[in-house]
């Protein structure tokens, strides 16, 4: 019996021994875990807190020689050294809003569609397709945008749109003038379609995740398509929706500049949504356009008839041009009649 009962403490302790052991090596695994994922989440602050810290930095010289002024006034004039930055930022938020007003509806419908009522045959090749967008360059957009897209507007969309609203008290303002094809109008449909498919591709997953047994429930009790997707599936993937939007949000803000530049866009606070101009070269979305208050002092300006866009179309309308020798070269001014209340703005430096 002892020689037994020995053999069975034994066992006990050596079972004891390696469950303490086992549970050390789990309890070691679990704090290195948590320290990771501690140092990934503090990561990503110090990465941010990073980012500000260089955009302070690196904006504290414009900041101290341009006051505030340097973001509520639009004058961008090198010769001078005078430089605002309100025209690109006024044109990044107007172009991000007309994407997000297009992008956010039409995803959300796209992916209603494709959870709920599209054929199962037909949901993975949409699907897809419209994934496809997000991996296009951005500069691609642009191109399209110039030479299709563009054209098409020009030719088509907006003179239907300047003739529709030209009585309308606040939209006749938006949409008067010339149509030149070009403008915020268009970086604001391209932007939208660069957007979609971050839109779509997050809330179908969201709506995905829906249990059945609401919809079901929404349905059974008489409820229509229409009323489950507002009422069911929209407050329960709210979040998700949310996020998607913001994502979306980030790719229209952070795309704007190679959109404009490739679009050629000029907008400045007060224009109207078809005005642009050759604002390619220039920096920013909205060409960075300068303004020359003085131009007209300048013995060696010169009058010409006719100026015509960048892509040898024709000519913009009732537009003039003038040629200023400076010391940076030969400029070209584009005298709006109409539109920005006759400013007189730096489209694009040509040298020669």
């Amino acid at each position: 019996m002892s020689e037994a009962t020995l053999n069975g403490t034994s066992v006990q302790a050596a079972e004891s021994s390696s469950r303490a052991s086992v549970l050390r090596r789990l309890r070691t695994g679990d704090l290195v875990f948590h320290g990771l994922t501690r140092a990934a989440a503090i990561t990503v602050l110090v990465l941010l807190s990073g980012v500000i810290l260089a955009l302070i930095i690196g904006s504290a010289p414009a900041l101290s020689t341009f006051g505030l002024s340097f973001i509520t006034t639009e004058v961008w004039n090198p010769v001078t050294d005078q430089f605002g930055a309100l025209a690109p930022i006024y044109g990044t938020l107007v172009t991000s809003i007309i994407a997000m007003l297009i992008a956010v509806p039409v995803g959300l419908m796209i992916a209603f569609f494709l959870t709920e009522l599209c054929p199962p045959m037909l949901r993975r090749p949409i699907a897809i397709a419209i994934e496809l967008l997000a991996g296009i360059p951005s500069i691609i957009y642009g191109i399209w945008g110039l030479f299709v897209f563009a054209p098409f507007l020009q030719k088509y969309i907006q003179p239907f749109l300047i003739d529709a609203f030209a009585n309308v008290p606040v939209l006749n303002s938006l949409f008067e003038g010339p149509p030149y094809g070009i403008g915020m109008l268009t970086a604001g449909l391209i932007l939208a379609i660069m957007v979609l498919p971050f839109v779509t591709a997050i809330s179908r997953d969201v709506f995905d995740a829906v249990p059945p047994v609401l919809k079901e429930a929404a349905y059974g009790v008489g409820c229509t398509t229409w009323e489950v997707f507002r009422n069911v599936i929209l407050p329960y993937t709210r979040v998700g929706v949310i996020g998607g939007c913001m994502l979306g949000l980030g790719r229209a803000l952070g795309e704007t500049h190679p959109n404009g530049s490739g679009c050629g866009i000029v907008a400045c606070p007060g224009g109207t949504c078809c005005d642009a101009a050759d604002g390619g070269d220039a920096a920013g979305l909205s060409g960075m356009a300068g303004r020359w208050p003085d131009a007209g002092e300048h013995s060696g300006m010169e009058s010409g008839d006719r100026t015509r866009d960048r892509t040898g179309r024709g000519p913009l309308g009732s537009h003039g041009e003038h040629t200023l020798r400076g010391d940076n070269g030969r400029r070209r001014l584009e005298i709006h009649e109409s539109g920005c209340s006759g400013c007189k703005r730096l489209v694009r430096p040509t040298h020669g």
